[in-house]
């Protein structure tokens, strides 16, 4: 498992959390673990079934990890669940209430909690609540990195339909992965009347399934639009970035975003994804 911290801000990382906590509040409702909202489970159900002793070690020190306070802990009482597992002990039907924590560490995340006892996950802050806030029987997220590659992406459409329908007029958003040779990404113009999505491969080799070179592709819309013609506009950059332009993970993503005023570029605010650092 990679514990060091990717600093990528993933919309999912905030559900596993949710999802955490969901399962959490239930098994809290069987037995009575110390603390709220990150115990030892495996303590509270019965303290003489432990992990090796070498095993907590040798993950404790492991030399690659940059694992915090909550990581290193966490980890040691997942590693305690399994051996409640392994010994056969007889539990509740319940889900693994570390699964969502493992899988958010392994995306990229670590927690914390503040002062007054909000939960922090990637600069997101959520409130610790009571077990009861959470105990909810639909989960929040699903588990598995390929679900959740898909849920990142579902997430960005949703987010960027938003932020296209409130683009103001003379603004330009553009959406890549530095780093890559010619920058490939998409690039939304806002004029006063009309809405152009431009797609550009910059130097990569994208072609469709017939074969023929898709490196550059433009669609435009009249303003002002329907919310389903905004949709439409955001899933043509979605489906150009993972599909055509093969970029694999969202939160490799940044964006520029400025408005023209008096020939100068204001640039705008974080909207979903972190900004390209060169801007």
């Amino acid at each position: 498992m990679d514990w060091r911290e990717m600093f990528e801000q993933r919309q999912s990382q905030v559900l596993l959390m949710q999802e955490y906590l969901r399962r959490a509040s239930w098994w809290m409702l069987e037995f009575e673990p110390d603390a709220w909202p990150f115990f030892d489970l495996a303590k509270a159900v019965d303290p003489q079934v432990r992990a090796d002793e070498d095993v907590i070690r040798r993950f404790s020190e492991d030399p690659d990890s940059r694992m915090g306070w909550y990581e290193e802990r966490i980890g040691a009482w997942a590693l305690h669940f399994e051996a409640l597992l392994d010994a056969g002990v007889v539990l509740p039907d319940l889900p693994n209430p570390y699964e969502p924590l493992i899988l958010m560490f392994e995306r990229g995340s670590q927690i914390s909690i503040d002062e007054i006892g909000r939960i922090d996950v990637d600069f997101v802050q959520m409130p610790r609540a009571w077990p009861r806030n959470y105990r909810v029987q639909e989960p929040f997220a699903p588990m598995g990195h390929k679900l959740l590659d898909i849920l990142e992406w579902e997430l960005l459409l949703r987010a960027l339909t938003g932020v296209l329908s409130d683009l103001g007029a003379h603004s330009e958003l553009e959406i890549s992965v530095p780093g890559l040779e010619g920058r490939p990404g998409v690039h939304f113009i806002r004029t006063d009347d009309e809405l152009i999505v431009d797609v550009e491969a910059g130097n990569r080799s994208v072609e469709d399934p017939a074969g023929e070179s898709l490196g550059h592709q433009r669609m435009m819309t009249a303003l002002p639009a329907s919310n389903e013609r905004f949709h439409a506009l955001a899933e043509m950059a979605v489906n150009a970035l993972r599909d055509r332009l093969r970029i694999a993970d969202p939160a490799l993503l940044r964006y520029s975003a400025w408005r023209q005023v008096g020939g100068a570029r204001i640039y705008l605010p974080n909207l979903w994804v972190k900004p390209d650092p060169s801007t």
